[in-house]
């Protein structure tokens, strides 16, 4: 299986089985870190929320989550995907109200003091 640069997304491949699956899947990827907030830095969620919902995985990950500490994970149907983060990646976290940005293995929460 070949993927992505940045996201290691799936690519499809000649005679590709459920094309349509991995298509939308990796639509529902691109949409949710496109825009959209991740829900929370510090709370592990059930499998109850919506579709294309953001976590970043806590240290105290477990289950699914175990090892993946940072990691952008996205719900998808009835599964969740992990995305490693890259130095730049930025994203609002709804919980808290504040911006946050990835560089050299942390999430970093950016000053939000001044009003532009």
């Amino acid at each position: 299986m070949t993927y992505t640069n940045n996201i290691n997304l799936n690519l499809l491949h000649s005679h590709q089985i459920h094309k349509e699956i991995l298509i939308n899947e990796n639509s529902i990827i691109i949409d949710s870190l496109m825009l959209g907030g991740i829900t929370s830095m510090k709370k592990i969620p059930d499998m109850k929320c919506a579709i294309g919902t953001k976590y970043i995985i806590p240290a105290d990950g477990s289950n699914d989550w175990k090892d993946k500490k940072n990691y952008v994970a996205v719900k998808l149907e009835n599964r969740w995907v992990f995305i490693k983060p890259k130095d730049g990646m930025m994203f609002w976290i709804i919980d808290e109200q504040k911006l946050a940005v990835y560089s050299q293995d942390l999430w970093m929460h950016l000053s939000t003091e001044s009003n532009l």
